[in-house]
């Protein structure tokens, strides 16, 4: 039932960061069906570099001024959206499947960011870009809402795009927005499209 109720809350989530923006850019669309490899695949990537102005750290920083540390980060394609995401949690979580001691729903705290770029290199983030870019404190079932905080601007890299899963990204993020920045080095899992 829980996994159910986080797994509603998520999708929904998605949903709105999906329709968030006031504006669409449409992201880019490599022409290969959701799930495939793209032309610009290469793989796992190496050791990720970092883009001017984003810490050459592992990535942290805080989310509506309450310290965040991601402990899942992953890159999915929803079926739902026909978007890819990149999210990252300060809690165990497996492709959708959460894992171990989590904190308290009101302490979950989420960073997703919508409408990715399917293929390696940087690219800026601006509110209402298309991207639904958003900062989020509370994951809930139906009982509460979350407090959805969306990021004002930002930079997003990989060094490479995989769209196998199982695999890994790394790449960097700085974004910023209010009460709330989180910047640095990752390294992202691939999961299936859903």
């Amino acid at each position: 039932m829980k996994h159910a109720s986080i797994f509603l809350a998520f999708t929904l989530a998605l949903t709105t960061f999906g329709c968030a923006a006031k504006t669409l850019d449409g992201g880019s669309d490599n022409g290969n069906p959701p799930g495939t490899s793209s032309s610009s695949s290469s793989g796992s990537s190496g050791t990720p570099s970092t883009p001017s102005g984003i810490p050459d750290k592992p990535v942290e920083g805080k989310i509506g001024g309450k310290p965040f540390v991601p402990k899942s980060i992953e890159i999915q394609y929803s079926k739902t959206n026909a978007q890819w995401f990149l999210s990252l949690r300060n809690y165990e979580s497996t492709c959708g499947t959460l894992k171990g001691n989590r904190p308290a729903q009101e302490d979950m705290l989420v960073v997703t960011v919508g409408q990715l770029e399917a293929k390696a290199g940087s690219y800026e983030i601006a509110y209402a870009d298309g991207h639904g870019a958003t900062f989020q404190i509370g994951v809930f079932d139906t009982t509460k809402e979350a407090d959805t905080r969306e990021v004002k601007s930002g930079t997003l890299h990989f060094d490479a795009w995989n769209e196998t899963p199982g695999t890994t990204v790394t790449g960097a993020l700085k974004l910023s927005g209010d009460e709330s920045e989180v910047g640095g080095t990752f390294t992202a899992t691939v999961c299936a499209a859903r």
